[in-house]
């Protein structure tokens, strides 16, 4: 009676046992995902060429390099078939035969140390879990196992053998990076897979890349030789025993020494590397304006052609890099060279091939370099019926509403009441300090730098007026909408996408109306004018009627007392130009530690031979923009002829910046007010200075004809 009911719950155990057995399994197979082709398939990561398709940028972090099935050495087939699953020809994805014998042989292995166990898992069980359970790693084991089991019999039934093969030999990672074996081979031997044939460094590298999947960072060849030489003679003697190879070829195989036959370390990435600093600061511009279209590069494959010339590019680059350009070895470069329908041609981040992109970086400001767009081209854009280019303003120094602080001219110095025209040209402060707070205010400021690619800043003032942090290809962008009087083209460095099937998308021009061509026309004709012998940027002046340069700088922090071995200074130089029909050039150049750094004298002037010399070469002919009709001439003759537009119109409702303060209007303003006692002696160092306290007038006196101009620097 007793061992009846015994027996009885025993089966009532053994029961319920299974009942919860089969319970857990059918609750795990429910969450159990989807195969999914593309999640199967791997892809080599997104690469950007050039014009000619050839790379120039590359995820250095992980190297993939995919493989057909009709590349595969037949030797490493057989090897890898051999190695982690003798019945993958013939099975359904999942093996109890070898999940028992691999429990077995873990049992035996710990009781028999030389004994080497087999893993349990098929090709399947083994794809599934790099491809959906992140190889193992922080899932749990049991329902990672249950899921396996289910989704290898799917896949068996959804793929041929050939398709599951190919999957899993891209799927598998090795050290160094590498994803997939046609990958490996690269990393660690330099070879394609047709290089490998049947000589013993060729099986003996088959056979230690064919065992290196088990365990990648304690095989590493490169950091653990001795593990890696061990598993290597494993996998031989494998092929040995399943006829892969003969005792012959055993024989000489075995005493192979693989250090012997390695790859530099690291030379794959390393090539990869230096060929992506190289195009840096272009892959930067690249990959900002795959984002600005919404295409995400770390969950897709795509093929990215873009506009680089390579032969243009080092043409340029080897011009930009000469030394006689440069202060010293140490001063800095950011540039961005922009054809007049966007496409950028060039851009350089660093002078010495480093990982930083000063190209695109918005941690400098610009200085006087884009007052064009803080002051002028807004004035003449909204308030043009009663301001021009032949305005008369005053110079004196400027002190900002509601504050004790003064706005100063470059030297300190005033010159009296100047035309805007003038001012510009001298690239004057405090005119600009009126015309942003008097005349425009805030929102008008923001109108006119938002057209135009340059809005960086919530509110705006003076203080904005003589600097904004910007890029090199925000500055391009916007100078070259002058270029096309008043149509901003958004910069462009993608021809074509191409994506994992095959199906390309090209990236069609976009463009904008961002000012007048009235205003465009008035400030183009303005900054003709940069360039003679009296103004900021004599040493880039070219004889081309269609060609416009703008200068900055920035000083030093005034509480700093500077190191000045070359002289008195600031801290960031720019200079902006462009031909018309030709190209925009935007260049900075300063020390990377700004206020500590030596400064940037005023008397070096090698960024103003560099834009000559490229605007020279690259420029074109560059004849006169076409006037518009709305424009109209104020006197004077060709490179001082002074215009005003007629079409101008205040689009803008301001809002006062200065919490309603009442500033004083334009004719309230002391016309005069001498340099600062404290900048006297150096004030009179500089000439124009000198000449202006013996004539107030000479700056006019000085003013030459544009043929007179011209026969002098002949």
């Amino acid at each position: 009676m007793k061992i009846k009911n015994i027996f009885k719950w025993v089966i009532v155990g053994i029961s319920a046992v299974f009942l919860l057995a089969i319970g857990y399994i059918f609750y795990q197979v429910q969450s159990t995902p989807k195969i999914d082709a593309n999640l199967l398939t791997t892809h080599a990561g997104t690469k950007i060429t050039d014009n000619n398709g050839e790379i120039i940028w590359q995820n250095v972090n992980t190297i993939i390099y995919p493989i057909n099935n009709d590349e595969v050495p037949e030797l490493y087939k057989k090897t890898i078939i051999a190695t982690e699953d003798k019945n993958f020809e013939h099975s359904s994805g999942v093996n109890f035969k070898s999940i028992l014998n691999a429990g077995y042989g873990k049992l035996r292995s710990i009781v028999q140390p030389s004994y080497k166990a087999r893993g349990g898992s098929t090709i399947e069980q083994q794809l599934i879990k790099n491809t959906y359970y992140n190889g193992g790693r922080g899932v749990d084991v049991n329902q990672r196992k249950i899921q396996e089991w289910f989704l290898a019999r799917q896949l068996n039934s959804h793929f041929n053998k050939n398709e599951i093969f190919n999957f899993y030999i891209n799927k598998l990672e090795y050290s160094e990076n590498a994803i997939g074996i046609k990958s490996a081979m690269k990393v660690y031997f330099n070879k394609n897979p047709e290089d490998f044939k049947d000589t013993p460094t060729d099986i003996a590298q088959i056979a230690y890349l064919s065992g290196l999947s088990q365990a990648p960072s304690l095989y590493n060849l490169y950091t653990n030789p001795e593990k890696a030489n061990e598993r290597t003679q494993t996998i031989l003697k494998i092929m040995l025993d399943e006829n892969i190879i003969n005792d012959d070829q055993y024989n000489k195989t075995k005493e192979i020494d693989l250090t012997k036959t390695l790859r530099p370390r690291y030379e794959e990435a390393n090539n990869i590397n230096k060929n992506n600093i190289k195009y840096k600061a272009y892959a930067e511009g690249v990959l900002n304006e795959l984002r600005e279209l919404d295409y995400n590069i770390n969950n897709t494959s795509l093929t990215i052609k873009t506009y680089l010339d390579k032969k243009l590019f080092n043409e340029i680059d080897a011009e930009v890099k000469k030394s006689k350009y440069y202060q010293d070895n140490k001063i800095q470069i950011g540039m961005t060279i922009m054809k007049s329908d966007g496409i950028v041609t060039y851009m350089l981040g660093s002078r010495f091939d480093d990982e930083n992109n000063r190209a695109m970086s918005r941690v400098r400001s610009s200085g006087s370099s884009l007052k064009p767009f803080t002051a002028y081209g807004p004035l003449f854009e909204y308030f043009g019926n009663k301001y021009s280019a032949a305005t008369v303003m005053s110079t004196a120094n400027y002190q900002y509403p509601g504050s004790n602080a003064i706005m100063y001219n470059y030297d300190k110095a005033t010159y009296g009441n100047r035309t805007l025209t003038d001012a510009l040209r001298l690239s004057l402060n405090t005119p600009v300090g009126r015309i942003d707070d008097q005349i425009l205010g805030s929102n008008r400021m923001k109108a006119f730098l938002h057209a135009n690619g340059l809005d960086v800043k919530e509110i705006y003032s003076s203080v904005d007026g003589i600097g904004l942090n910007v890029s090199t290809l925000d500055s391009a962008a916007a100078y070259n909408a002058l270029n096309n009087l008043g149509e901003y083209t958004y910069p462009r460095f993608i021809d074509t996408i191409t994506f994992i099937d095959g199906s390309q998308k090209k990236i069609e021009k976009r463009s904008k109306i961002s000012m007048r061509q009235s205003t465009a026309f008035v400030l183009l004709q303005m900054l003709r004018g940069v360039t003679l012998p009296n103004m900021t940027a004599k040493d880039a002046y070219l004889n081309k009627a269609g060609y416009a340069v703008k200068t900055g700088s920035v000083a030093f922090d005034s509480g700093i007392n500077p190191p000045a071995p070359y002289g008195l200074g600031g801290s960031d130089v720019w200079i902006n130009s462009v031909t018309n029909g030709g190209i925009s050039i935007s260049m900075w150049l300063g020390y990377d530690t700004p206020n500590t750094s030596p400064q940037v004298s005023d008397k070096f002037k090698g960024h103003h031979e560099l834009t000559k010399k490229l605007q020279e070469i690259y420029g074109g002919n560059a004849p006169m923009w076409n006037r518009p009709n709305t424009v109209v001439s104020m006197g004077g003759s060709g490179i001082n002829e002074m215009f005003a537009v007629t079409d101008a119109k205040d689009t803008v409702t301001q809002t006062n910046i200065l919490n309603e303060i009442t500033l004083p209007e334009i004719n309230e303003i002391e016309p005069e007010v001498k340099a600062n006692k404290d900048w006297k002696k150096e004030a009179e160092k500089t000439d124009l200075y000198k000449l202006w306290k013996k004539n107030h007038n000479i700056l006019d006196e000085l003013t030459l004809s544009e043929e007179d101009y011209d026969t002098l620097r002949r």
